[in-house]
């Protein structure tokens, strides 16, 4: 990717984010510092590729916390092989194509937070049904045509919203949401969606508490979406 796509990409995603929500992204391939002690264990049985993408990720994640005012920070994989940010931090980390994008922010900013990355292209059509619920597949029908794929461009970025709801959602519920228990609805004429639950998701989280946020650059949709701490606790 030329310099100029990544730098129009990396302002896209600023634009994307909430205030005091930090990134940074940039091709997978390429020189990346090294891992920290506390990152190797996770690598052992990493293909070059997938260690590449690992490395990649961990570094842009490093840079993150250090525009959030943090110091080089590693970042161990847990248990369920989510990355396990810093006390009081919240971030995430996605891949797609030829980039990594990682954002992270204080958890007093926003609760949760998720960002995806996915080539814009066309959604295999047999995965459609799969990926959207019947309300979203009606809309995807209905809406203005997209340059090539038109509906299937746009249950990619349906998947990619969910993916990144999914990941905001995942740290603070700990329960394995399918495509049919959320449901996205994006708000016409702007960049912003918002995330409805459906059967178990209902319990998970109130209609309008995850915002969401979307842009196409550079050959890719980026969505995140996040979750703003609650009315008058204190708490993340």
């Amino acid at each position: 990717m030329q310099e100029s796509a990544l730098t129009d990409l990396r302002l896209a995603i600023d634009r994307l984010l909430p205030t005091g929500v930090f990134a940074s992204a940039g091709a997978i391939a390429g020189d990346t510092p090294p891992l920290l002690g506390a990152e190797l264990p996770a690598t052992a049985r990493m293909s070059p590729r997938r260690l590449e993408e690992f490395a990649a990720g961990r570094a842009h994640a490093r840079t993150a916390l250090e525009r959030l005012g943090l110091g080089t920070l590693a970042l161990p994989v847990g248990p369920d092989r989510a990355p396990v940010w810093p006390a009081g931090i919240v971030g995430s980390i996605s891949h797609g194509g030829q980039l990594v994008i990682a954002v992270a922010a204080a958890a007093t900013t926003v609760r949760g937070i998720g960002i995806d990355l996915e080539l814009a292209t066309p959604l295999d059509k047999d995965l459609v049904a799969r990926v959207c619920r019947p309300e979203e597949v009606r809309r995807l029908e209905s809406a203005r045509p997209l340059p090539g794929g038109g509906e299937s461009r746009r249950a990619k970025l349906v998947f990619s919203a969910k993916e990144s709801a999914y990941k905001c959602l995942a740290p603070l519920t700990g329960v394995f949401l399918e495509f049919e228990d959320l449901e996205i609805r994006f708000i016409a004429n702007t960049i912003r969606f918002t995330v409805h639950g459906h059967g178990r998701a209902e319990r998970l989280f109130a209609p309008g508490s995850i915002s969401g946020a979307f842009v196409e650059s550079a050959g890719y949709w980026i969505t995140a979406a996040w979750m703003w701490p609650r009315a008058g606790s204190g708490e993340a």
